[in-house]
């Protein structure tokens, strides 16, 4: 039965783009067409086309119970307390009454407010707990909006390669953090080994987003909080920035955020006023890595260049809420640039100056021959 259901529905979103395609086809032939009387089929096809594209918009039920289906059984439970394991034992006495209310939500926007509300918890990293480092925040949310928010997720998996660029590889179907990973020790490398005095030199910046999840601003979002105390809900916050650990859409709404920066970045680059950089004549232009909230840039060591960085980023950290770092921050520079002229680059950054970068995505940048020391964090880690 759930071969067929799923046959079905793949059948039925195959033969919506089958009719889709081919309304379009013949709105194409009738716009070439100078006769009066094919023109006034026009209309009518247009009609049909809206009609269409507003079903293939239309979620539909097998996208509900998938969505049930890819959460974890035990993780996180709702308010009820009730996992998702719940849910997916008793689907066939519960999931009529569960579909119905998600599709009126995700179709209709209805029961939004009374859905949108969690309870933010602290869940311990460690045994010993000693500083709030050592908790992570997690969102007990709704039931039905976890469901709600896979569904949206689902469906934003499927294009948001084509909407983020290639320099962001977090949460990406088909990247992987290795590729920023690879292409980062790559651009440092050559960075180090740039010597020749006849050309500008080229720098390297690693910007830390403090708390980025946190400070992201969505005053459009009608998400509500109330604490656990002592056993008890209380109270009601609405908060007016900050995306939620642990819910689906998170990871899309913050890409989408950071796609803000990464735009100006490449158009900036496209006008001529920021020049990238090259790890050779033949190779790619590179002019930023990210990965989520980990940010790495490559350009020429000019004052012009910095302050149209500088400018860029106030808009970005303007519109999004965010701050950066600069103590966690640094700057590093190609070989041919004299320290005095560092020191000058740098005081536009208030950042500090580094000969490379200890550690990029988590992997150390240079490998030194104390293998020992370079191993000393994930055996740490994994006796923790």
């Amino acid at each position: 039965m759930e071969d067929v259901r799923e046959a079905l529905f793949k059948w039925t979103c195959l033969s919506l783009q089958v009719d889709i395609e081919s309304k379009r086809k013949e709105l194409v032939d009738i716009s070439r067409d100078n006769d009066v009387i094919i023109w006034n089929r026009c209309t009518k096809v247009e009609q049909e086309l809206d009609v269409l594209l507003k079903e293939d918009e239309c979620f539909f039920d097998g996208g509900c119970e998938g969505s049930f289906i890819q959460m974890d059984p035990l993780k996180s439970p709702g308010i009820d307390g009730l996992p998702t394991d719940f849910y997916k034992r008793f689907w066939s006495v519960v999931g009529e009454d569960v579909s119905k209310v998600c599709l009126e939500c995700l179709n209709e926007c209805r029961y939004v407010k009374m859905i949108n509300h969690s309870l933010p918890c602290l869940i311990p990293k460690m045994k010993n707990v000693e500083r709030m480092s050592d908790v992570r925040l997690i969102n007990l949310c709704n039931m039905i909006y976890k469901c709600v928010s896979k569904a949206l997720a689902n469906w934003l998996w499927k294009v948001i390669d084509f909407v983020i660029a290639d320099s962001q590889s977090a949460f990406i179907p088909g990247r992987l953090i290795t590729d920023n990973a690879m292409v980062g020790f790559e651009c440092m490398h050559a960075l180090r080994r740039k010597v020749n005095g006849k050309k500008k030199g080229f720098m390297s910046l690693k910007l830390d987003m403090s708390k980025a999840y946190d400070r992201v601003e969505w005053c459009f979002l009608e998400v509500t909080y109330s604490f656990i105390l002592n056993v008890k809900i209380r109270g009601t916050i609405k908060p007016s920035r900050g995306l939620r650990h642990g819910d689906p859409l998170s990871p899309y709404l913050f890409l989408l955020c950071a796609k803000g920066l990464s735009s100006m970045i490449s158009r900036s680059e496209r006008c001529g006023d920021y020049a990238g950089f090259w790890c050779d004549r033949l190779g790619s232009k590179i002019t930023h890595l990210f990965f989520a909230d980990d940010s790495l840039l490559f350009t020429r060591a000019t004052t012009k260049e910095c302050v149209n960085i500088k400018r860029m980023l106030g808009f970005h950290l303007q519109a999004s809420g965010q701050t950066i770092n600069f103590r966690k921050s640094a700057v590093c520079f190609s070989k041919q640039i004299s320290s005095s002229y560092m020191k000058v680059l740098a005081e536009v950054w208030d950042m500090a100056i580094v000969d490379y970068y200890d550690r990029y995505l988590v992997l150390p940048c240079v490998a030194s021959r104390s293998k020992r020391i370079l191993f000393d964090g994930i055996k740490e880690r994994v006796w923790r």
